[in-house]
């Protein structure tokens, strides 16, 4: 008998154990309860089930967590310090927690000051269903904590009105592995030891119709004395900088309430970040007072759209020669398999050079310098949410100016988006999006096998710097497989678009990457390399940049995304590869120690 069938012949004899000594299934009477206080630190009343030790341990690692965290504060109600802590500048109405490894700490700060001027009696906590238990998407826990030989019961009113809806059922395995909401309990107990507490789980096959009515659910059982309390789970990307990128963008689309962007974020609680948004709305509490970008707190008062405009840039996209052939035995999705595929989300604009015309089957060239795609590389592009790309590159008329033509049509048909010419400077050039309260724009330009008006370029950059809260120019340009920009080729022109008001350059061609700059508090950077390619005979060419730009009122903040193509595979690079790459890149330029930090640490603020 293996230890699984062990565990479970000794639980079902517990459970029979107490149904018979206490003739229920419930653990609702005195004796069970005096039971559970004597044997069970820390435990939900639940069906005969006393909850594993991990559950424990995870209610107990909260205290813990509060003691290192404010060893120096009493641990009831208020902070022995009151000033450490300032109440919150409005009435709470809910609060939302980023449930990563800082979770813990901000409830921690968050409770004592929720303290300090509110007194609720009733805790709403939403959670996600994240190992889909229960019978229904959308569950209630009738059930109430023990912790420290307290009791945090159930508020049995609301949870009545909430199980006379047909999509909302009953359940105890829902919460049984919901740490996130034991956690809340737990600090729930400590700061309001007299209120009631109701548990809600949403898997993420709860339909939108459900949610919505859910939220409505709430709002007439609202009173005064409810706080809401959430907490999502963001992004789960192996890199953390790619993910902390990720929850930038999760945390600005839920504070402005940015219904438009729910569909670019990468968190595993998107229906319950839905709800948020349907409750806020109907609450009319959309107002963000509160926060410190791991969770934040909203009250009563109209939505702040103004948003930070975020874009993940890739260089020079090819998919004719030898990537067709590959794509063509491998499969379409070939070329991003070692990728994982929420990389490409949690973006606003995600961007490429496509060098190459789409055009009916594509051309077949071998090695020749003339490229041709086939028309279904457009929905690929699409599934990629690669929604802009430049056309403005010197192998866009690889097919004709029909082979452009074509190209623009595909890509309208999908909805990608595109600026720039191949052989001049005109409204073509220029691509403008609305982002919540901002405007950027994109200007793209071609200086290889056309020569670039210099001064319509500038114009241009001057007159739609005018037009946009943020503009980015990107050139085709420079000389290939050199690692330091052209003074004359790439300095000057980059600087006089900055000067006329360009608030970043992002450029392609040379199929390396190259230094970076930041001129007059703007970032340069030169050249991107690469994205897929098939120049496997050096390693420079097969050595990846994808940057991820954040623009807000205070800075630029630019982060770095490393990556490694392998046969036209690309993928992140390792924490090793991507050590000893940074040390190769910082190379390529002259940069401060204070900059060079930034680099390493793969966050680069202006």
């Amino acid at each position: 008998m293996n230890y699984y069938k062990i565990s479970l012949f000794i639980g079902s004899i517990f459970a029979v154990y107490l149904m018979f000594q206490f003739g229920s299934t419930k653990l609702s009477t005195t004796d069970v309860l005096t039971w559970m206080d004597a044997n069970v630190d820390v435990s939900v009343e639940g069906e005969g089930e006393i909850v594993d030790e991990n559950f424990v341990v995870n209610i107990e690692k909260a205290k813990e967590d509060y003691y290192k965290y404010y060893k120096n504060f009493s641990f009831g109600n208020y902070p022995e310090s009151p000033e450490k802590f300032n109440s919150f500048p409005d009435k709470v109405e809910f609060a939302v927690f980023d449930a990563n490894e800082n979770f813990r700490k901000n409830l921690a700060e968050f409770f004592p000051r929720l303290a300090l001027n509110q007194s609720p009696n009733k805790f709403v906590v939403i959670t996600s269903n994240l190992h889909r238990k229960g019978r229904e998407n959308i569950s209630v826990s009738t059930y109430g904590y023990n912790i420290n030989k307290k009791r945090l019961n159930p508020h049995i009113d609301t949870i009545k009105n909430l199980l006379t809806s047909q999509i909302i059922d009953e359940s105890f395995w829902a919460f049984y592995y919901d740490y996130n909401a034991a956690d809340i309990a737990y600090y729930v107990s400590m700061f309001f030891p007299e209120s009631e507490i109701v548990n809600i789980s949403l898997k993420e096959s709860v339909d939108d119709n459900d949610v919505f009515e859910l939220a409505k659910i709430l709002k007439d059982l609202y009173d005064d004395d409810t706080v809401l309390i959430s907490a999502l789970n963001l992004s789960e990307l192996s890199d953390k900088r790619a993910a902390n990128f990720h929850n930038n963008y999760a945390i600005d689309v839920i504070k402005s309430f940015d219904h438009k962007s729910l569909k670019n974020l990468d968190v595993k609680s998107l229906q319950v970040v839905k709800f948020l948004f349907a409750y806020a709305e109907m609450m009319e509490s959309q107002h963000y007072f509160e926060g410190n970008n791991e969770y934040f707190a909203f009250g009563d008062g109209g939505v702040d759209i103004s948003r930070s405009p975020m874009i993940l840039a890739f260089g020079d996209m090819m998919l004719g020669r030898y990537v067709r052939t590959l794509m063509d035995k491998n499969g379409q999705n070939y070329i991003f398999e070692k990728f994982d595929k929420n990389f490409f989300s949690a973006a606003d604009i995600i961007f490429a050079n496509l060098e190459g015309p789409i055009k009916g089957d594509g051309y077949r060239s071998g090695t020749a310098m003339v490229f041709g795609f086939p028309t279904w590389v457009k929905d690929l592009i699409k599934e990629y949410n690669i929604n802009l790309v430049s056309l403005a590159n010197n192998h866009a008329v690889d097919q004709g100016w029909t082979g452009r033509d074509s190209t623009i049509t595909e890509l309208d048909s999908v909805g990608i988006n595109w600026c720039g010419h191949p052989s001049k400077v005109d409204a073509n050039s220029v691509y403008r999006q609305k982002i919540g309260d901002k405007t950027v724009g994109f200007i793209c330009f071609h200086d290889v096998t056309f020569v670039l008006d210099d001064v319509a370029a500038v114009e241009l950059v001057e007159k739609v710097a005018n037009e946009v809260d943020y503009l980015i120019v990107s050139p085709h340009w420079g000389y290939e497989y050199k690692h330091t920009a052209d003074y004359n080729k790439q300095v000057v022109p980059a600087h006089a678009w900055v000067d006329a008001g360009a608030d970043m350059v992002i450029g392609h061609h040379p199929h390396v990457v190259q230094n970076f700059e930041i001129y007059d508090g703007k970032f340069i950077f030169y050249s991107l390399g690469n994205f897929v390619f098939d120049q496997y005979w050096s390693v420079a060419t097969q050595e990846e940049l994808a940057i991820g730009v954040e623009f807000n009122d205070k800075n630029t903040q630019v982060s770095l995304f490393p990556m490694k193509s392998e046969m036209s595979q690309s993928r992140l690079m390792t924490e090793s590869e991507y050590s000893a790459w940074i040390e190769e890149f910082i190379s390529y330029g002259e940069y401060s120690e204070e900059l060079k930090y930034q680099i390493r640490a793969g966050v680069i603020a202006n």
